[in-house]
C-alpha cells in the first residue's frame, strides 16, 4: 500500500480501499463495486453481498467479515466518502463507491478496471482483482480453515469450485493437520503394559 500513497484525489481513496478489501474479504469484482453504502455494518464489521454471481439462480447472499487489519484503512475511507459528497452538495449516496462524477452512481466495471491500471502502474506489480481473491482463499486455507468455510466465505456453490480454481491445501498442511487430529489417540496398550505381561 505504500506506493498507492502517491495516488491523489478520489480515485486515490476508492484504489487504497478496494485493494485492502479485495486481499482481505474474498470479494468479487461486482459484489464490492456494486455494494451498497447500507450493505456495511461498523457494528459487527461485516459487509453484506446483495449482489452475489448466480443472483437469482444459485448465488445466495452472504455475511464477509471485515477483519481488523484493514478496519482503519475503511475508516479513512469512509471519511473521504463523506467530504467528497459535501464538496459536490450532498449528504449521502446509494452505493459505497460511489462515482465522483457524471452523477453519484455506481463505478462501472470499466471504472474498477481503469483503477486497476492506475494500481498497477504506481505499483510496478501485474496483479488483477481475481487473483487478490484467490490469494485470499489461499491464505485462509493454509492458516487452517476448513475447505467448506472458505469456499462459503468465497462464496462458491460447491467446494469443487475452491479446490479446482481458488486453493488448494499443500501437503504440509495437510500433515500437521493430521498430527493435530492423531495427537493423544490411543490405538492400543502401551509397550510394556500389565495387560500384555498378564496375557
Amino acid at each position: 500500500m505504500g506506493r498507492l500513497t502517491s495516488l491523489k484525489g478520489w480515485q486515490g481513496e476508492v484504489a487504497r480501499f478496494v485493494v485492502s478489501m479485495y486481499a482481505f474479504t474474498g470479494l468479487r469484482l461486482s459484489e464490492l463495486r456494486r455494494a451498497r453504502f447500507a450493505d456495511l455494518d461498523l457494528k459487527t464489521w461485516t459487509l453484506t453481498v446483495r449482489h452475489p454471481k448466480g443472483e437469482g439462480s444459485y448465488g445466495e447472499f452472504r455475511i464477509v467479515p471485515i477483519p481488523d487489519s484493514i478496519r482503519p484503512n475503511l475508516q479513512r475511507f469512509l471519511a473521504e466518502r463523506a467530504k467528497m459528497l459535501a464538496e459536490g452538495g450532498r449528504l449521502e449516496a446509494e452505493p459505497l463507491i460511489p462515482r465522483e462524477r457524471g452523477g453519484i452512481g455506481y463505478y462501472s466495471a470499466n471504472g474498477f478496471e481503469s483503477i486497476a491500471g492506475r494500481v498497477r502502474e504506481r505499483s510496478g506489480i501485474e496483479f488483477d482483482y481475481r487473483t487478490l481473491r484467490r490469494t485470499y482463499g489461499q491464505i485462509l486455507l493454509n492458516r487452517g480453515v476448513n475447505l467448506q468455510s472458505v469456499s462459503l466465505m468465497l462464496g462458491h456453490h460447491s467446494t469443487l469450485t475452491t479446490e479446482r480454481y481458488y486453493c488448494r491445501q499443500d501437503a504440509n498442511s495437510a500433515r500437521l493437520e493430521v498430527l493435530r487430529a492423531l495427537e493423544g489417540f490411543n490405538l492400543g496398550p502401551k509397550p510394556y503394559s500389565p495387560r500384555i505381561d498378564e496375557k
